[in-house]
């Protein structure tokens, strides 16, 4: 059977990509937060760092779509925006790039915007969730969690009404 929802890789999550992203999603950043408690012993001074690098990431993601958004991520294909959006986040995490204070901040603006891509049923670049619904705008941006929204559709399309 067809389902008779208008879906879009990239703009759209369904009901298994949606809880995807909040309990395996958050895993992802609470680790990395938790790994840094354990490893030391964090200072006021430490949170407050982390405090403004969440904001450095927020304001970078708000001006990406501010900037970017009509420009760009509305005219060209998804795997650019993907590029530009999720490459650079996701290098620093894996490999560890830049201090503690960092690291902390982004990962807790990850976690925070998969909260939102949750509550918005948006399945575009988790990072990109906060800016579309501030700015009211959402660009097909790719992220890895569409994999599992195409396996949400499939096994949507394939249920018995």
């Amino acid at each position: 059977m067809e389902s008779t929802k208008k879906f879009t890789l990239g703009l759209d999550a369904g009901y298994i990509g949606r809880w995807a992203r909040l309990i395996l999603g958050g895993i992802i950043p609470l680790w990395t937060i938790a790994s840094i408690f354990i490893s030391q012993r964090p200072s006021f001074s430490f949170y407050l760092e982390t405090l403004i690098y969440f904001i450095v990431v927020f304001v970078v993601y708000l001006a990406a779509h501010y900037f970017l958004g009509e420009r760009l991520l509305a005219k060209v294909n998804p795997w650019i925006g993907t590029l530009i959006l999720v490459g650079p986040p996701t290098v620093a995490l894996v490999l560890g790039l830049g201090p503690s204070a960092f690291q902390m901040g982004l990962a807790l603006y990850i976690a925070i915007s998969l909260i939102f891509n949750f509550i918005m049923s948006y399945g575009g670049c988790e990072v990109m969730a906060i800016p579309s619904l501030i700015f009211g705008q959402r660009y097909v941006v790719y992220c890895p969690w569409n994999a599992v929204d195409v396996l949400d559709k499939v096994i949507a399309d394939r249920k018995i009404p």
